[in-house]
């Protein structure tokens, strides 16, 4: 290579790489591009490459396995389309963490499939967003799920009686919004709410009337939640005191969350009609 190239230290660095060596005319093919950047990076190939990367410790010395989550878009208005991907780093893979079932029950995740050819990577391939701003939203959201699905150990589940009181979904919680249902290990469950903060002094005396009739413990979550945290919703989590998930280790769990990813600090990689825009780390 005569080009000065950096020397990538990521997966993604790497098929960036990859992206630039086959617009400069220096790999006839992508597969052949993803191997030059790869021995760029000191590796023998691209399996090489990601089989040790995969396998890297983070900061605290968990393994990190990286997921890439991409969403399609088209802007009818403007004539474009493009893609939005973003990568997650888990202490698991995500078919570890989910069952493709579990992965089907979960927010947002659930629009998601796996590629063929490479399993850590989840495509939104059915539903098309109209803009690059929600398919941005999009895999943020489903990357908001899987931290919060890494951190504690929960599944999602629809069995809304197994949660609410007196296995009756119609006891709802005044001022409900963006439900989703959880699980443990113990078959334990817990309602994850998350509403509008603004709208919740409107029902705060009848929430703390329905926790009191029903004897069900209520947190406010330290980490802002999945559902859209940049448009004010905050993660409320509820728990039956007799047979509900305990609170506490979850919270714990939540607290050492890094900061839920957002659109407004885009850390993903944009194409649009197949031009590389951004990447970012």
């Amino acid at each position: 290579m005569s080009k000065n190239y950096p020397k990538p230290t990521t997966l993604a660095g790497i098929k960036s790489l990859a992206k630039e060596l086959h617009a400069d005319g220096l790999a006839a093919t992508h597969s052949e591009a993803l191997k030059l950047a790869s021995i760029r990076a000191e590796y023998q190939n691209y399996q090489h490459a990601r089989n040790a990367l995969n396998s890297l410790p983070n900061s605290q010395g968990k393994v990190k396995h990286q997921t890439y989550l991409t969403a399609y878009w088209y802007d009818f208005e403007r004539k474009q389309n493009g893609y939005e991907t973003l990568c997650v780093s888990l202490s698991q893979p995500w078919d570890v963490l989910l069952t493709q079932s579990q992965l089907e029950l979960s927010p947002e995740l659930w629009k998601y499939t796996a590629e063929d050819q490479d399993q850590n990577r989840l495509h939104k391939q059915t539903f098309i967003d109209n803009t690059q701003q929600d398919a941005r939203e999009s895999v943020c959201y489903a990357a908001r799920v899987l931290q919060f699905i890494d951190a504690t150990g929960l599944k999602p589940s629809w069995d809304l009686s197994l949660a609410y009181p007196n296995g009756n979904s119609e006891n709802r919680i005044p001022g409900q919004d963006h439900v989703s249902i959880w699980s443990d290990e113990n078959d334990r469950y817990l309602i994850a709410d998350e509403p509008y903060v603004d709208r919740l002094e409107l029902v705060s005396n009848k929430r703390e009337n329905w926790y009191t009739k029903y004897r069900y413990n209520d947190m406010k979550s330290p980490w802002r939640g999945m559902h859209y945290p940049d448009g004010g919703t905050q993660l409320y989590l509820l728990s039956s005191y007799e047979n509900g998930v305990p609170l506490e280790p979850i919270m714990r769990a939540l607290q050492q969350l890094s900061a839920p990813f957002s659109k407004a600090n885009w850390l993903g990689e944009s194409v649009i009609d197949r031009v590389l825009l951004q990447h970012q780390l």
